[in-house]
């Protein structure tokens, strides 16, 4: 029997996908690592856009055959989406990542024109630790392409973070890199927020033609 089934996720498992997401990239991602997240700061920061990412019901999730356990999960949204617009928690400091990943895709955006329906944004991907290692990432990228594909959408975008992703999408999987920013030169009013991280040395914006 396979390790893992993927399915769609769905408003049953959303509060255990927004648990998953957010401890995984409070404690995990060098960005916010950096930026020194707290855990329910970050999760106050975190609800509104999360949940409004999961309204588009192309997010999936990937758990145990048997127990129903939940063992990773993939929230995306349209890339021309508009971004949540409200007021949030902890903004100004949460708000540093989103001022990165935005000066990035406006590197991306100088070499194509993209419409809604385009392109889909990979926003956020979380397995445990106890589950890493058995391909439910490499799965999960695969099936949203699939599906992605079949709504007619042209490219999936990811925004990678982190030197094991950077190797798994543009090394195994074949993704294209199309926008790149090193954490040691990014600025934003006056400061380089990011300059502490090493390792990986930049942010990448990788493309996967459909």
């Amino acid at each position: 029997m396979a390790q893992f089934q993927i399915h769609s996720l769905d408003g049953s498992r959303a509060e255990q996908a927004f648990a998953l997401a957010s401890f995984n990239f409070a404690t995990r991602s060098v960005l916010h690592k950096t930026l020194g997240a707290d855990l329910e700061e970050y999760r106050a920061y975190l609800r509104p856009t999360f949940f409004d990412d999961l309204g588009n019901g192309l997010s999936l999730m990937a758990t145990d055959p048997d127990s129903g356990e939940l063992m990773g999960i993939l929230v995306v949204r349209d890339f021309r989406k508009q971004r949540f617009a409200g007021a949030l928690p902890y903004q100004d400091k949460y708000d540093q990542i989103s001022a990165l990943f935005e000066e990035l895709e406006a590197i991306y955006m100088q070499a194509r024109h993209l419409a809604p329906g385009d392109a889909l944004l990979v926003d956020m991907a979380a397995v445990p630790l106890t589950h890493t290692g058995k391909g439910i990432y490499q799965a999960l990228r695969a099936e949203i392409s699939i599906r992605a594909k079949s709504l007619g959408y042209k490219y999936i975008i990811g925004e990678l973070t982190s030197s094991a992703t950077q190797k798994v999408v543009l090394e195994k999987m074949g993704h294209r890199k199309r926008a790149e920013i090193a954490f040691a030169e990014f600025t934003l009013n006056g400061r380089l927020p990011f300059a502490a991280i090493t390792d990986p040395k930049t942010v990448i914006l990788a493309e996967e033609t459909l």
